[in-house]
């Protein structure tokens, strides 16, 4: 792989989603693979350096799942990244990504989401079905238009409310009680 300089995007997914920023809103798409499993249990160590789209979706119940992504760090061409369905809890080496546009991280364990810190290019942002408690990270995030907080185990939101770029935003299964704080967010299309 590390000699396919060319290459920008690289799927190892039988199932993703991806965000449609125009529409606002996420598509599902299969591979063409005859619904095979992904039996991707690593990530190889010679990617191409220069990959723009990267997706690897593992499977629900699936014994080749990732947990270890350390080799993504110094991709910094990446824009669009999924990692969804997988066993990663430890994202530091994403830190310095600076170009993701795009960031799919649901269905793993993550409860920690302080490496998002200087990731201000983020406009989509899946952390759905996660252990996630704190977000107070997220008010960073200006520059987000879709954010999706699914099934979590959030209760205070206060910290959303300066992102005022948001269109699309999914709160459904937290601990919430309090929504005040989302009355400033005009661009509020879907909620």
């Amino acid at each position: 792989l590390g000699l396919c300089e060319h290459l920008e995007t690289l799927i190892f997914s039988n199932k993703w989603e991806e965000f449609d920023e125009d529409n606002q809103l996420w598509i599902k798409y299969k591979s063409q693979n005859k619904e095979q499993k992904n039996l991707i249990a690593q990530i190889h160590p010679l990617l191409p350096k220069n990959i723009k789209k990267l997706i690897i979706s593992g499977n629900f119940f699936n014994r080749y799942q990732i947990s270890d992504i350390s080799l993504l760090q110094g991709l910094s061409s990446l824009e669009n990244l999924n990692l969804s369905c997988n066993q990663i809890s430890d994202y530091s080496c994403l830190e310095g990504l600076s170009s993701l546009k795009s960031l799919n991280i649901s269905r793993n364990k993550t409860s920690d989401i302080s490496f998002l810190q200087g990731l201000s290019s983020l406009k989509s942002l899946n952390l759905s079905n996660n252990i996630i408690s704190d977000i107070t990270i997220l008010q960073g995030l200006c520059n987000l238009k879709s954010l999706d907080l699914s099934h979590n185990k959030i209760s205070d939101i206060s910290f959303l409310q300066g992102l005022t770029s948001l269109k699309s935003l999914d709160l459904s299964n937290n601990q919430i009680s309090d929504y005040s704080c989302l009355e400033g967010l005009s661009s509020l299309k879907s909620l």
